[in-house]
Parts: structure tokens; C-alpha cells; sequence
């Protein structure tokens, strides 16, 4: 009997891959899963693609996951491209160029020792980067058969790669099962959730089909209730089903009704029985080679088959082929001699499964030694020692600790936590076990793992040393409220904080960040921070980074009370350091809580409007692209995302936010959903994209009760989207409870939360004057004392708004000058709209016109379309016939823009623009293409002079 017709009823799917195949081919993007269970014929069709994608004029790069090698990092990338770097050694300094260069660590090629490795997301851009170097030599293919035993690093690169695929002439297509147990399924759910993913469920085989096979297998003469006694028996399943008919062949089973019964005693677990009456005809040498090839994974060498075996070469090369003979696996040849697989995940599962539990651990330990003898991989040494109880030799510990320090050098915290998890089964001395635990918690702070706690609890536990302690609590308290169990978190820090005498004042500095971290959203721990803030503020001595980290926590609560911008101003910068507090000095601690300070700094200085703050967020966000990891890179957007939004620039924000979600989507830090969330809502409501705005908060709860109190931005994004849908009652419980959480540790400043103006605007639209006029002008008095632009410009414009009276125009002329020179041009734009419609209904055309194609100008610049429309019909109705383009010049072009051709300007190609910013060079194509539209100029040459304002 001949191969299984693995391809009937799949035409849907077929003419989908081949359209997708031709696409690609002509330069557009693809990426299809393929999702069934096993046997449903997903690798056949892979196969398909492959060879419509080689006829085609497609490179094609071929990978499979593996259960025994899910823990490898980035083990499925470089089945994908370590070939083709190891094919042509000559083309690899042209492959890995540029910023592709940082995916040499991901691949395991050398990099010199005085070289910094890069980070996480440095990693993942770099293999985006060598993708697209590929895909300018040949259109490309990658394909990936059983995604859901692939690694974790690996998803998160395909997952990089989603939504840079539209301008690369690349095709992606991987198989996975459904619910397949300790798969990654968050990622594996993000990754065939993306917009950018076609989904192809091959279904079962329909009774016709069916039919027409077993007519194939056991002759034409076929009854029908034999037939679909075999559809039912297989449901419906290609490889079952042909497994089925080859063994009712072989026993001469005739189709007839007569025979249903036969159906399931003959052919049920046929694949199961095959394998086993393939293994049990074989002599005893060669069982063990089919045994080892199980243990060893997916393409094993043969060379390590025959240690494993205990067999010679030749005996291992026989026992192969006689597998091979058997349908059972099937052999390659490379540079570094013949590979065994078998022919079927579930092929090597029966023979695997067959060995008995004690036998299988005993032979997983064995490999390990003699893959630490032969000097492999410690990732795959320890591979197997994840499948083994402790061994209790120092070779063990070895190969555990240095697969870890691996895992984390090549971009996989996924990888180090389970190897230092094994490594906690080994008899470890106190030191090491101790120290083991505080890198387990370190690395499981860069996972979604739930289980740091534990990890530092235990740590924390069996620390004698006070210093020790102190060090653990620190990263203990910090994530336990950031998990929202901050009881828990204070009575660590209440218990770590006990005697300090003598001990080091830095790691009391830096312990004492956490006790402030948790008192921005918890009131008990507000109330224990607020008696100790001036004896914390006399303890940040510059120059430390515990010292700087209280800084920058320090101006955060001062920035929630609303003191003094300026004094606020002055405390972020120090505590910043321009940046060195994240990746620079020399205190031995975990980069979140570094990051976690970064932040509330930068939110401070922003909430001042520090001219500083874009430029130090840009240098930081640089660093966690080259050095950091992804959870650094998420910071970095969120943060200068709601920068962007302050200041008014809403398609940067908005960007910002999105890639900040995307981010989360990836990583589960949770911690900054909301400000990401709040920023894209607020961005949206501005740009007039309220439906949008209000996909973006599908499933949120925002009505559950959370112990942080870090919601109250999203809270307040969320009333300012339902009063744009005209929901005023509504709008107004969301404002108020944006002020309730913002309250709860004293949190009163407009310039963090204008709750209070937000409400106003919803009690006039209700009715309520009197109530609207006592909340804006609390707020008012609020913005006078805190002494920035922004929220004092906004706090009158919404005074303006719900006095109505005489003063309505005093107001806003007040609030168009506060504004004039500070970087809020949004809300500069609001006041002069308000003010030029103010003024036309005063009966003052003349004036009213040149305030509004001020307003128009700044509204247009900034992105709010609904603000730009009501400046043209204010306009028009003062006489004026305001040009649809409303601005031109350097001054129109966006930050992104101006980023873009600054760097143009200087010579650079678009693909060293894109590898510099970390975008694409089709967004460099499309911000280019904007500019020499608002410059009106033809090309690069003239680049230079119009940016400084010389053409024309």
C-alpha cells in the first residue's frame, strides 16, 4: 500500500498556501496556521508549501519543535537559519550586518569577549533584521511543523515578526496542535490571534472521502457500512484512518458489513501496534538505536545513536536503515555525517512511551554525561537532565548553572528559570542554594512566570545575613505589590527593615524604594512612608543608585501632591542621572527595580514638563533596545507614550501605546497595562476615533476593585471616551472614580489626573452649574500651586467653559498665554479654538479669524481631527476659507518625521535609518513620503536646506 492520500479534501487549504506562495513571490507578506489535531494531515500540507514555495522561486527555511527541546533557546530559530549561515560561511558577515549582528547570540555564533551582549528585544530585532537581509537576496519562506513544542524565545520572535511582515516578500506558515499540554499557550494564543495571521483548520474527512481511501486500500468492491465504520472508527482522521487500513490489509480483512466488527479489533491503535511489531522483529542491538533515537529527540546524530545504543557505527547505520525499511523513521546526510527522525511525532512517542519509566530516566541522565564529556551544549546536556531526579554529581550542578548563564546571555529568561529551577533538586550547598533562589526570582521577573514569589520567599528564608536579606527583600516587596498583595509586601519590608546598624546604607536606600513604590497606590503603606519621607529625603545622597532610585520615588510623590513643579523638576533629573540609574553602576540588583524607579522619575519630570524628559526617554529606550529586556523596551514606550500625549502629539503616542500593548500582549507585565491603555484612549478620543477607543477597553473590568491605585489614568481615559459618545452620567462616575483611586494616597494634582475638570465638564453638560464651577475652580488653585503649563492652561479653558458668563473670554486669553511657549500644543490648540469661537460670538471676525488659523494650524500639527474640523466651521462662519492642508514647512512635520529626515539629511540609506530607530524601512519609506509632501520638495537633495526653513 502506498503513502497515505494525506491531500484529499484539502483543496480550500491548498489553494490558500499556493495564492499565499504567489504573494510572497511578488513581495507581500504571509502568515498561516495551520491548527488540528495529530494525523490531520498539517504536516503534508507543510510539505506542499514547500514545494510550491522551491518551484516558486522561494528559499525555503525549515523547522520542527520538539518536547524534548522546548527549554532550548531559541532552538527553533536556528534550526530555521543556522544552516544557511553554516552553508555559506562567506555570506555571513553580509547576513548578520548591521543590526542583524545581535542575532548571532540567538544562533550561537562567537562574539568577542569584550563585546556587551545585547538584550532580549536587541535579539529579537536583530533576527527581524536578518529575515529581511535574507529576503533582499530570494523571497522567503519559513515554515515550522509542531509550533506548540516550540520554545519560548522562538514564539516571541515570530511574534516580532507578525507585524513587520507587509514589506517583506516573506511567507510564514507553522502547525500546531490545539490544547496540546505545557505548550506556551499564551504566546501560541497571541501569535494566531494577530490580525496578520490566516488561521486553516483542516477538517475531518467527509464520508465520500473516506469511502473513496478504503476503496483505494482494500479494493473497489466496498460496503457502505464497512466504509463508514472506518470513518467512525478514525474520525475522520487521514493518519489514523490509514493506519487502520494498512493493518486490515495486512489481515486480509474483506470490506463488507459482515467485517464492521472487525474494524476496531484489527485496526484500532494500529499505529501503536505497528510500531511495536516493527520494534519487537528487530534483534536486540537495533531495538536499543530505535530506543536511543527516541531519547535523543528529532534528528538525532547517529554518531551519539551509537553511544547512547552502546553499539558500534555500522551497527547503528544498519539498525537505521532497517527502521527506515519499516516505515518507522527516516535518515539525512550532512557535513557533520547521517541523522535518524522518525516519521512521525507519534512514532517516536509510541517507542518512547514503551520505555519503562526508571530505564527512561537512567538512559536521560546517561546522554547528559556524555554530552557534557563530548563538550556540547550545556542547553542540551541539561535538556535531559530536566527529564531525570537529582543526580547528585558536580557535572550536574555544572551543566545546570552554565545552561542558565546561557539561556540568559542568548535572550531566554524562559530557559534559565527552568534550568535553576532543576538545578534546586541538586544537593546544593546554603550559599549556593541561596544564591540560585535570588537568580531564579531575578530571571522569573523577566517571564510570565507566577512563581518568583516563592523563589524569593524561599530565599528570603534561608538568608542568615542581614545584608542578604535586605537584597532579597527589596526585589520581593516590589513584585509582590506590583502583584496587588501589598499587605504581604510590607510585612516583608516591616521585617527585613528591623536592625540597620552597621549594615550598608545602599541596599537600605534601595529597600526603602520599595516601601514608596507600594505607598503610590496603598494607603496603609502611604501612611508609613509619609512620617519617614523627609528622614528618606535626607538619604538620597547623589551619586548612588539607591540614592537616585529614592529620588526619582521621592519626586513622584511630590508630583502626586502637587507642591512645586519646578522643585519636582529638579529632584526627577537628579534621581535620573540622564539614564546611568538603569543600566550603569555597580550595585548588584535585578534591572526591575531599576526600571520600576526609572519610571516614576520620568513621570515626575513629565508631569513638570522637564525639556529634558523626551531626549533622556529616547536615550533609555536606546539602551533597552540594545541591552535590556523586552519588559525595559515596554517601559520605555508606555512612558514616552504618555509624553506624546501630553504634549499633543497623537499619532506618537498612539504608536508609542500600541507597541507598548503589543509588548504586554507578549510578556504579561501587567503592571503597565493601564498607563499603555490610557494613553492609546486618550489618544484616540482626541483623533476622533471613538469606536476604536472603545474596541481598545473590550473586556477591561474597570468597575472591579484592585488594590493599586494605579488605574486612575485609564479611569479618566475611559470618561473622557464615554462623554465624546455622549454618555455624560456615565461619564461622570468614571471621573470620579479616577479621583477616588488617585485620592488614595493623596493624590491631588491636576497635572497627573484632572478628574476634577473632567467631572465639571460632564455636571454642565447634566446641568449642574453650580457643582461644575466648585470642582474646576478647586482645580484651578490646585494648577496655580503646582506651576505648569499644561494643567493650569487646561484648567481654565474648562473654567471658561462651564462659567459661560463675562470672564469666559478673560479665561481663555489667560489660558492661550499660559500655553503659548510650553510643549502642551494640544491643549494650546484647544484654548485657541475655544477663544477664536469665543471671540467670533463677541462680534470680532477680524480677531476671531487670526485665532483660529492659529488653533486650526496647532490642531492640525497635533492629529485631533474632531478639533480641527470645529476651528473650519468656526473659521468659516467668521468669514475666513481656511485651506483643507492647514500647515506646511519643518514645523508640520511630526517628531517621527522630523527623526527620520534628520537622520536622512545626514546621508543615511533607509534601511540604517530603520536599523537605527528600530522601525522598518517601510515606515521610513512612509515618513519620508509625508515630508517631502509637507516640504513640498521632489526628493532627498533638497532634504537639508528645507528643513532649515531655506526652500523656497
Amino acid at each position: 500500500m502506498d503513502g497515505p492520500p494525506m491531500l484529499l479534501n484539502r483543496q480550500v487549504e491548498q489553494a490558500a498556501l499556493a495564492t499565499a506562495v504567489e504573494a510572497a513571490d511578488g513581495g507581500e507578506g504571509g502568515f498561516f496556521a495551520i491548527e488540528a489535531p495529530a494525523g490531520m494531515g498539517k504536516t503534508a500540507l507543510l510539505a506542499y508549501t514547500r514545494d510550491r514555495a522551491r518551484s516558486g522561486g522561494l528559499r525555503v527555511l525549515s523547522a520542527r519543535g520538539t518536547d524534548l527541546e522546548r527549554e532550548f533557546s531559541f532552538g527553533v530559530v536556528r534550526q530555521l537559519f543556522s544552516p544557511v549561515l553554516a552553508a555559506d560561511p562567506a555570506s555571513q558577515e553580509v547576513l548578520l550586518s548591521g543590526a542583524a549582528g545581535a542575532a548571532a547570540v540567538a544562533l550561537g555564533e562567537p562574539v568577542a569577549a569584550d563585546v556587551t551582549l545585547p538584550g532580549e528585544f536587541a535579539i529579537l530585532h536583530g533576527l527581524y533584521w536578518l529575515t529581511a537581509n535574507l529576503c533582499r537576496q530570494q523571497p522567503l519562506a519559513l515554515l515550522v511543523d509542531d509550533l506548540h513544542w516550540a520554545d519560548a524565545p522562538s514564539l516571541r520572535f515570530l511574534a516580532h515578526l507578525q507585524p513587520r511582515l507587509e514589506e517583506l516578500p516573506l511567507l510564514v506558515v507553522v502547525c500546531l496542535r490545539p490544547d496540546e499540554p505545557d505548550a506556551a499557550a499564551d504566546l501560541l494564543g497571541h501569535i494566531t490571534a494577530d490580525q496578520t495571521c490566516t488561521l486553516l483548520h483542516p477538517c475531518a474527512l467527509g464520508a465520500e472521502t473516506v469511502a473513496e481511501i478504503v476503496r483505494c486500500a482494500l479494493g473497489p468492491e466496498v460496503d457502505p457500512a464497512f466504509a463508514d465504520a472506518c470513518r467512525v472508527a478514525s474520525d475522520g482522521n487521514p493518519l489514523l484512518l490509514h493506519e487502520g487500513l494498512r493493518a486490515l490489509a495486512e489481515a486480509r480483512v474483506a470490506p463488507t458489513a459482515a467485517n464492521v466488527p472487525r474494524i476496531e479489533e484489527v485496526g484500532g491503535k494500529a499505529l501503536s501496534r505497528r510500531v511495536a511489531a516493527g520494534i519487537g522483529r528487530l534483534a536486540p542491538e537495533h531495538v536499543a538505536v530505535a530506543r536511543a533515537v527516541a531519547l535523543l529527540g528529532e534528528d538525532s546524530d547517529l554518531s551519539q545513536v551509537a553511544v547512547i545504543a552502546g553499539v558500534q557505527p555500522q551497527e547503528a547505520f544498519a539498525a537505521a536503515a532497517r527502521l527506515t525499511q519499516l516505515d518507522l523513521t527516516g535518515m539525512t546526510d550532512n557535513a557533520s555525517g547521517p541523522r535518524v527522525r522518525f516519521t512521525h511525532p507519534l512514532v517516536r512517542a509510541a517507542v518512547y512511551q514503551d520505555i519503562d519509566l526508571l530505564s527512561r530516566a537512567d538512559a536521560h541522565r546517561r546522554i547528559a554525561q556524555v554530552l557534557y564529556e563530548q563538550g556540547a551544549d550545556s542547553e542540551r546536556s541539561a535538556a535531559h537532565l530536566l527529564r531525570t531526579p537529582a543526580v547528585g554529581e558536580p557535572w550536574a550542578s555544572e551543566v545546570l548553572v552554565e545552561a542558565a548563564s546561557l539561556a540568559a546571555d542568548r535572550g531566554s529568561p524562559d530557559g534559565a528559570v527552568t534550568y535553576l529551577r532543576r538545578l534546586l533538586e541538586e544537593p546544593l550547598q546554603a550559599p549556593e542554594r541561596q544564591q540560585t533562589l535570588l537568580r531564579l526570582g531575578d530571571m522569573a521577573l523577566r517571564t510570565e512566570s507566577p512563581e518568583p514569589v516563592g523563589y524569593l520567599r524561599a530565599a528570603l528564608a534561608e538568608a542568615a545575613d542581614p545584608e542578604a536579606r535586605a537584597r532579597i527583600a527589596a526585589v520581593l516587596t516590589l513584585l509582590l505589590s506590583w502583584q496587588e498583595r501589598n499587605d504581604e509586601a510590607l510585612a516583608v519590608y516591616e521585617a527585613a527593615s528591623g536592625d540597620r546598624a552597621g549594615q550598608d546604607p545602599e541596599l537600605w536606600r534601595v529597600l526603602d524604594t520599595g516601601l514608596l513604590d507600594m505607598a503610590l497606590d496603598d494607603p496603609v503603606a502611604y501612611g508609613i512612608a509619609r512620617g519617614r519621607m523627609p528622614e528618606l529625603a535626607a538619604a538620597a545622597p547623589s551619586g548612588t543608585i539607591g540614592g537616585r532610585m529614592l529620588d526619582c520615588l521621592i519626586a513622584l510623590h511630590e508630583a502626586f501632591a502637587g507642591v512645586d513643579a519646578k522643585a519636582v523638576a529638579d529632584r526627577a533629573r537628579r534621581g535620573l542621572g540622564g539614564g546611568e540609574m538603569v543600566y550603569g553602576g555597580e550595585f548588584d540588583l535585578p534591572s526591575a527595580s531599576r526600571i520600576s524607579a526609572f519610571a516614576c522619575g520620568v513621570f515626575a519630570l513629565a508631569a513638570a514638563e522637564g525639556d529634558d524628559v523626551l531626549p533622556l526617554l529616547e536615550r533609555s529606550l536606546d539602551q533597552a533596545r540594545k541591552y535590556g529586556a523586552v519588559s525595559d523596551a515596554l517601559a520605555g514606550h508606555t512612558y514616552r507614550g504618555l509624553v506624546w500625549l501630553w504634549r499633543g502629539a497623537l499619532g506618537e503616542a498612539l504608536a508609542d501605546a500600541r507597541a507598548a500593548l503589543r509588548l504586554i500582549e507578549q510578556t504579561h507585565y501587567l503592571v503597565d497595562l493601564p498607563y499603555a491603555l490610557a494613553v492609546a484612549v486618550a489618544a484616540l478620543v482626541e483623533q476622533g476615533d471613538v469606536d476604536e477607543a472603545a474596541r481598545m477597553l473590550h473586556g477591561v473590568d474597570l468597575a472591579r476593585p484592585r488594590r493599586s491605585g494605579h488605574w486612575f489614568l485609564l479611569q479618566e481615559s475611559y470618561g473622557r471616551l464615554l462623554l465624546a459618545q455622549g454618555r455624560p452620567q456615565e461619564a461622570l462616575e468614571a471621573m470620579r472614580a479616577a479621583g477616588e483611586r488617585f485620592a488614595r494616597t493623596s493624590g491631588r494634582n491636576p497635572a497627573l489626573c484632572a478628574w476634577r475638570s473632567g467631572a465639571a465638564r460632564c455636571l454642565h453638560e447634566l446641568g449642574r452649574a453650580d457643582e461644575a464651577r466648585a470642582l474646576v475652580e478647586e482645580e484651578l488653585a490646585l494648577a496655580r500651586q503646582w506651576g505648569a503649563a499644561r494643567p493650569l492652561g487646561h484648567a481654565l479653558r474648562i473654567a471658561a467653559t462651564v462659567d459661560g458668563g463675562e470672564s469666559r473670554l478673560g479665561l481663555l486669553d489667560e489660558a492661550a498665554r499660559v500655553l503659548e511657549d510650553s510643549p502642551a500644543r494640544l491643549e494650546l490648540a484647544h484654548a485657541l479654538v475655544q477663544l477664536g469661537a469665543a471671540t467670533r460670538r463677541a462680534d470680532q471676525p477680524a480677531r476671531a479669524r487670526g485665532i483660529l488659523s492659529r488653533g486650526l494650524e496647532a490642531a492640525y500639527q497635533c492629529g485631533a481631527t474632531p478639533l480641527a474640523d470645529m476651528a473650519r466651521s468656526e473659521l468659516h462662519a467668521a468669514g475666513a476659507r481656511p485651506r483643507r492642508t492647514a500647515v506646511s514647512g519643518p514645523e508640520a512635520l511630526t517628531p517621527s518625521e522630523r527623526r527620520v529626515a534628520d537622520l536622512a539629511a545626514t546621508g543615511l540609506s533607509n534601511r540604517d535609518i530603520a536599523q537605527q530607530l528600530f522601525i522598518t524601512v517601510k515606515t521610513v519609506e512612509v515618513h519620508l513620503a509625508s515630508t517631502y509632501r509637507k516640504l513640498d520638495i521632489a526628493g532627498r537633495r533638497q532634504l537639508a536646506d528645507a528643513l532649515q526653513g531655506e526652500h523656497g
